[in-house]
C-alpha cells in the first residue's frame, strides 16, 4: 500500500513540475510562440471552439501533456475536448527566406499560403462558397475566414497601444489527395508533392506548373535553380532533379532509380542526402551516389534526417564538406561529418568512441522516437513523438540547452534564421517560434543549461 502511495505522489509531483514547465516555456519561457488555426466546416468539427486567447489553449494543451506524463497518452480525448471532432492534420510546413509567408499543407489535400503575423494565436473557419479553381484537380468549395485571435499588446482602448498584425491567408489550393512534402522557391512561390505523385508550383495568384513523377512524393528541396525530388514506385524509389522554375509535363535533368525504401530527404549547397530506415546515401547533384553508410545500431530506425552545410570560416581549411544529422525510433540522435576524399567522400566517425573536430557526435535526449530535425552550423532543433521541441548547440552536444514542451503533434520544422514553424498543440495548429536572443547566444557560445 504505501508503495502505491508512493507512485501516486511521484506521479503527482511529475505532473506539477511538467505543468511548471510548460507554463514557463509558453508565458516565461526563453523564446516567444505566435500562430494560428485552421479548422474545416466540412467535419462535425464546424462548432469547434476557437481559441481567442493563447492561454486557453494552453490550458487544453496542459490537459493533454498530463495525459502523457501518466502514461495514458493514447486513449481517446474526452468529449468536451473542442479538437476533438478535428480529423485534418497538417503534414508539411515552409517558411519563406524572410518568413513573411508559410505555406502549409494538409492530410485532406488541402494547401494555404499565410503572410506572417504577430497575434498569440488566430483562428480561421472554412465556410461554403461553392467556387471552382482551375482544372480538375484543384477545387475550392470553401473559403477559409478568419474567425478573430487578440494579442495581449492590444488594448482597443488605448489608441497608442501598437495593435498585432494579424494572420492573413493569401493562397488556398487543393490537391486530389494528401500533401506529403512542401519547399519554397522565393517569397511568394512553393512547391507541393502528394501522395499520388502530383507536383505543383505554386504562386500566390495563380497554379505555374504541375507535374507527375512516380506514385508517392517522399521530399522535395529546392537548391538554386533545382528542384530535388524524392519519390517512389511500386518497385523502387527515385531521386530526380528538375529545373526551375517548374513547367507543365516537364522531364527530370537528372535521374537516379534504386531499391525501395527511401523514406527522407535532406539537401546542402553541393550534396543531396537520403536515407532508408538504416543506410544514409550521398549524392551529388549529378545524382552519382558518393557513399552510404549505417549510422546507427541494427535494432534503430531512422525516422528524421536534416543535412547542414558547414560553417564557411571552417570550409576554406578544413576537409569537412557538410554534417549530417540522424534521428531514430529509440530516440537516438547522432551528427557525422562529411569529408572529401581523392574519390568522393567519407564519414566520421567510424566508432562510437571516436571524436569529431569542432563537433559533437552524440546528444542526449528522451526514449521517444525523434519525428523531425532542423538546424544550421551552429544549432539542431529536434521535436519527438511526445511534442518536445529541443534546442542543442551543433559545437557542444551533451544535453540539450533548452526545451519547450507540450506540442503534441509535432513532426513537421522549418527554420529561416532565428524564426521556426511547426505544427503541435493538436492537429490544427501552426505554431511559429522566435528565438531571438538564444539564437545568438547559441552562436556565440553564450548558454544556459537547464536542470
Amino acid at each position: 500500500m504505501k508503495s502505491l502511495f508512493s507512485r501516486i505522489s511521484g506521479l503527482r509531483d511529475d505532473e506539477e513540475r511538467l505543468s511548471k514547465r510548460i507554463t514557463r516555456n509558453f508565458q516565461e519561457g526563453y523564446w516567444t510562440v505566435r500562430g494560428f488555426m485552421i479548422t474545416d466546416s466540412r467535419s462535425a468539427g464546424e462548432e469547434v471552439e476557437v481559441f481567442e486567447d493563447a492561454n486557453e489553449g494552453f490550458n487544453m494543451m496542459k490537459n493533454r501533456i498530463r495525459l502523457a506524463a501518466t502514461g495514458d497518452f493514447e486513449q481517446d480525448p474526452p468529449d468536451s475536448d473542442p479538437l476533438s471532432t478535428f480529423d485534418v492534420s497538417i503534414t508539411s510546413l515552409s517558411l519563406s527566406p524572410t518568413s513573411r509567408y508559410l505555406s502549409l499543407g494538409r492530410s485532406d489535400g488541402s494547401c494555404f499560403i499565410l503572410k506572417t503575423g504577430t497575434e498569440s494565436f488566430a483562428s480561421f473557419l472554412g465556410k461554403d462558397v461553392l467556387s471552382e479553381g482551375d482544372g480538375n484537380t484543384f477545387k475550392n468549395f470553401y473559403r477559409f475566414v478568419r474567425e478573430g485571435g487578440t494579442s495581449d499588446d492590444e488594448d482597443p482602448e488605448d489608441p497608442g497601444t501598437d495593435k498585432s498584425t494579424p494572420f492573413e491567408i493569401v493562397a488556398q489550393f487543393q490537391h486530389d489527395k494528401s500533401i506529403t512534402s512542401i519547399t519554397n522557391l522565393n517569397e511568394d512561390t512553393f512547391i507541393t508533392g502528394d501522395i499520388s505523385g502530383n507536383i505543383f508550383q505554386l504562386k500566390i495568384e495563380e497554379v505555374e506548373g504541375h507535374i507527375k513523377y512516380g506514385e508517392v512524393i517522399k521530399g522535395l528541396k529546392s537548391v538554386d535553380d533545382k528542384l530535388i525530388v524524392l519519390s517512389e514506385s511500386e518497385v523502387e524509389s527515385m531521386i530526380a532533379v528538375f529545373a526551375l522554375p517548374l513547367g507543365d509535363g516537364e522531364e527530370p535533368l537528372k535521374e537516379w532509380r534504386g531499391e525501395k525504401g527511401m523514406e527522407y530527404l535532406s539537401v546542402t549547397d553541393e550534396k543531396i542526402f537520403t536515407a532508408t530506415e538504416e543506410v544514409i546515401s550521398v549524392f551529388d547533384m549529378n545524382l552519382n551516389e558518393l557513399h552510404s553508410f549505417k549510422p546507427h545500431s541494427p535494432v534503430s530506425k531512422i525516422t528524421a534526417l536534416h543535412a547542414i552545410q558547414s560553417d564557411p570560416d571552417m570550409r576554406s581549411t578544413d576537409e569537412e564538406e557538410s554534417c549530417v544529422v540522424s534521428g531514430t525510433d529509440g530516440g537516438v540522435l547522432l551528427q557525422h561529418q562529411i569529408l572529401k576524399t581523392e574519390g568522393g567522400v567519407r564519414h566520421w566517425p567510424v566508432l562510437g568512441n571516436q571524436r569529431m573536430k569542432r563537433k559533437a557526435h552524440t546528444f542526449k535526449t528522451s526514449n521517444s522516437p525523434i519525428t523531425a530535425i532542423i538546424g544550421s552550423w551552429s544549432k539542431i532543433i529536434t521535436c519527438d513523438a511526445l511534442g518536445t521541441v529541443r534546442f542543442f548547440s551543433s559545437n557542444k552536444g551533451g544535453e540539450c540547452l533548452y526545451t519547450m514542451d507540450g506540442l503534441e503533434e509535432c513532426d513537421c520544422l522549418d527554420l529561416r534564421g532565428d524564426v521556426m514553424v511547426s505544427n503541435g498543440m493538436e492537429r490544427g495548429f501552426v505554431c511559429l517560434h522566435d528565438f531571438g536572443a538564444i539564437d545568438a547566444e547559441i552562436d556565440f557560445g553564450e548558454v544556459d543549461y537547464l536542470d
